[in-house]
């Protein structure tokens, strides 16, 4: 139990910071990017050498998901998807501690979507990237699928970083 206190206590002073203007403190532009950009590339490797069929279709039916919902334009389900992609790539390199980590990465990146509010655009990069990775996963080329998922990672990280550095959007 104290486990999870202490990742709910970080995670809702990580949205402080954000929230309240707090955005170019270093520790809140790191910690969830530099987190993402180690742990990311090396579960999206493992996830091609060692998905299942369950694995790929799991990731398959989130991608058209995620997709559905960006038609429909319910971009909170597309942050959603988003983030369910990311925690099904982890959880197909099957290690548990990683998902863990993973799993509360994800649960701050989510939390910072519903606040930043990335538009469209942000969300069609993020569905080609995510496509691109599932081929690399499908096909079990883990330096593709790790060079996919870095890329991804760092662009991603940069297009928050510059939406948390403008005023934000309070609807």
């Amino acid at each position: 139990m104290r486990g999870q206190g202490a990742a709910r206590s970080l995670r809702k002073w990580t949205l402080r910071r954000l929230r309240w203007g707090s955005s170019t403190s270093s520790t809140t532009k790191t910690f969830p990017y530099s987190t993402r950009t180690l742990l990311e590339p090396y579960l999206a490797e493992q996830a091609a050498l060692n998905r299942t069929d369950e694995d790929l279709e799991t990731l398959e039916t989130i991608h058209k998901n995620c997709h559905d919902a960006l038609r429909d334009s319910e971009l909170k389900k597309v942050y959603k998807y988003e983030i369910r992609f990311h925690t099904a790539v982890a959880n197909a390199a099957k290690n548990p501690l990683l998902i863990l980590i993973e799993n509360f990465t994800s649960s701050v990146l989510l939390d910072t979507k519903h606040l930043l509010k990335p538009d469209v655009n942000f969300s069609v990069h993020v569905l080609d990237a995510h496509e691109k990775l599932i081929g690399a996963i499908r096909n079990r080329q883990p330096e593709e699928a790790r060079e996919i998922m870095l890329t991804h990672v760092r662009t991603v990280g940069i297009f928050l970083e510059q939406l948390a550095d403008t005023p934000l959007k309070w609807r």
